[in-house]
């Protein structure tokens, strides 16, 4: 099984005392595929620390204008079939004496990345992970069922956790409700302080 060992913890503690941030050693496939992608990217940093890495968008430069005005003005014919590559960075804090496992550490960071962004790696000439497939989604009503949760707690809960939405999407009764990743909310229940996994609801491994 391949694994990759990373630094994703800061050298400091809960408590502010400055120490050797400690290494992760996690299994690449017990991570989601964006997820994995994210470690291998670390894995491939200077240091193999987590930094900058880069993403690429699924969709060709010329897709992404939100105007036919923007696109007039911005767009060029050369390079509107090609995608978009971007830096990303956002890493939320990872104290060295979280009590939190790498591996929902990587799901929460990795379900922020927008759902139409691949990543690449460290380098952005150099793909160093493969191509994603798609991410299992859950919307609300799925999460309460895996958490055992009341439907109006979702939103706080996964807020709370540090879970982000995915994606957003049209509601059926008009608006917009957040779609969550499959993985990052599994990976973020299991690490409730006196909780785990609910192994009798759907969407268990």
């Amino acid at each position: 099984m391949a694994k990759v060992t990373i630094g994703l913890r800061i050298g400091r503690n809960r408590d502010g005392k400055g120490v050797v941030p400690p290494r992760d050693t996690v299994e690449l496939d017990r991570l989601s595929p964006r997820a994995r992608a994210l470690a291998q990217a670390i894995a491939a940093s200077p240091g193999a620390g987590a930094g900058v890495i880069w993403l690429e968008s699924t969709r060709p430069r010329g897709e992404m204008y939100t105007s036919g005005e923007e696109h007039a003005v911005y767009g060029d014919p050369a390079r509107d079939g090609q995608p978009v590559r971007r830096e990303w960075g956002a890493w939320d804090r990872f104290y060295a004496d979280s009590p939190e496992d790498a591996y929902g550490y990587l799901e929460r960071q990795a379900a922020k990345i927008p759902a139409d962004w691949e990543i690449i790696g460290p380098d952005p000439h150099e793909r160093v992970t493969e191509h994603e497939q798609p991410v299992e989604e859950w919307r609300a009503s799925d999460v309460a069922e895996h958490m055992g949760i009341a439907l109006p707690s979702v939103r706080p809960t996964l807020r709370r956790l540090g879970v982000r939405p995915y994606r957003h999407e049209p509601a059926p009764g008009g608006g917009v409700r957040a779609v969550y990743s499959a993985a990052a909310v599994r990976a973020a229940h299991a690490n409730r302080p006196g909780r785990g996994a609910r192994t009798d609801l759907k969407g268990h491994n």
